[in-house]
């Protein structure tokens, strides 16, 4: 079952898709065209890795929707990998979507009390340079073949 999440006062809202609701969800055409946008933009050549982390639910899977729309205006996985010490670090990738200065900030937010929640102590994702001006808190940290790296580093 997807996470209910509350309406932000955009008219937005963010749902974690339950492991047991994936193979449902990923029949959904406009869901597939962003997760294949997003893993373009990624680099990624095998979709199967992906969805098979997403079943397995070593992967999350997020969607963001509108107020008054069942279409996703974006879609991106995390992964919450170990860390230095007992910590963890969540990565946020396969990310894509339109409207990007409308929710990137509140979907970074939210990203990031998530990874708090999972005792991660940063998070990071990736993307072309400009993201880096829609979100708050995080740094550039480096760029490879044109695929811009971010951070930020949580306080407990």
């Amino acid at each position: 079952m997807m996470e209910q999440a509350q309406t932000s006062a955009a008219g937005l809202r963010i749902h974690h898709v339950a492991r047991e609701d994936i193979a449902r969800v990923m029949r959904n055409p406009d869901l597939r065209s962003l997760l294949a946008r997003g893993m373009a933009a990624a680099r990624v050549d095998d979709a199967m890795p992906t969805i098979l982390h997403l079943m397995a639910g070593t992967k999350q899977l997020w969607l963001l929707f509108a107020e008054d729309s069942s279409k996703p205006l974006a879609a991106w996985t995390t992964v919450i990998l170990p860390d230095e010490g007992a910590a963890h670090w969540m990565v946020i990738g396969e990310l894509a979507g339109s409207q990007a200065p409308r929710w990137a900030r509140m979907v970074s937010e939210r990203m990031v009390a998530f990874a708090r929640d999972e005792g991660c102590n940063r998070v990071s994702f990736f993307g072309k340079r400009g993201w880096g001006r829609l979100v708050r808190g995080f740094i550039e940290i480096g760029e490879h073949d044109g695929i811009w790296v971010f951070e930020r580093r949580l306080t407990p």
